[in-house]
């Protein structure tokens, strides 16, 4: 790659354009390969207190849709969205990436079409779990497949669920979390949940968030809103 003489003679500059243009010669593979050996954790116990919790590392999963070229290849591999007019102007992928918290590092990502599941876009990220990692995640993912494939890599899970899901109690804890147990889809009836054995043990935590703080007018009179977690951490 050919750069341009820069101010200084004999200083060779790169543009924007020429950085573009051999990427795409490249493809992606090599980035991709570039990807992985950058991509690694950068917290330190003594540095980055806020990045652990009782020595768990902290990573969050979460997702997002971005606008790419119009172009034949990008319509093909990732889609339109919807409007009230047929389509959106453009296509748009899906992108999940798993972070390390506090220090924002980003470990793994993937992208994949717009209209594919979100789990189908996050599950490839669980390769970069591992035990002594806490996971986050929001409450698209607190399935039993979901919940049974993240726990296979030895990592601990903190994942939110929706408040309506009917989680059993059948053991309090003392700080008004609870036990409880999930089940594969196919144990749907309460016979069926007896006979299975792969029922999956879960701590549940409700807990609200108020909104007066600093709050004027009708705001300040917003009810509570609860929230609901799931975790692997069975004691309180």
């Amino acid at each position: 790659m050919q750069g341009n003489r820069g101010v200084n003679e004999g200083t060779p500059t790169i543009r924007k354009s020429s950085i573009s243009e051999m990427r795409s010669k490249l493809g992606y593979l090599p980035l991709q390969s570039l990807a992985d050996h950058a991509c690694v954790l950068l917290a330190d116990l003594k540095r980055h207190a806020d990045a652990f919790y009782y020595g768990l590392r902290l990573v969050a999963i979460d997702g997002s849709n971005f606008e790419v070229p119009d172009e034949a290849d990008n319509i093909k591999a990732f889609g339109y969205p919807n409007s009230r007019t047929g389509h959106a102007g453009y296509p748009q992928a899906q992108c999940a990436v798993l972070i390390e918290c506090a220090t924002h590092a980003i470990l793994a990502a993937h992208i994949d079409a717009y209209r594919i599941s979100e789990w189908a876009v996050c599950q490839p990220l669980l390769a970069h779990l591992k035990s002594g990692m806490l996971c986050l995640a929001d409450r698209g993912f607190s399935g039993y497949n979901h919940w049974q494939a993240a726990t296979a890599t030895g990592a601990d899970l903190l994942w939110r669920c929706p408040v309506n899901r009917r989680l059993p109690g059948i053991k309090a804890l003392g700080d008004d979390s609870y036990l409880s147990v999930i089940y594969p889809p196919e144990a749907a009836s309460v016979k069926q949940r007896l006979a299975t054995k792969r029922g999956i043990t879960v701590r549940v935590i409700d807990y609200t968030l108020l909104y007066t703080h600093g709050k004027r007018g009708p705001e300040a009179s917003r009810p509570p809103t609860l929230y609901r977690l799931l975790t692997t951490l069975p004691d309180e």
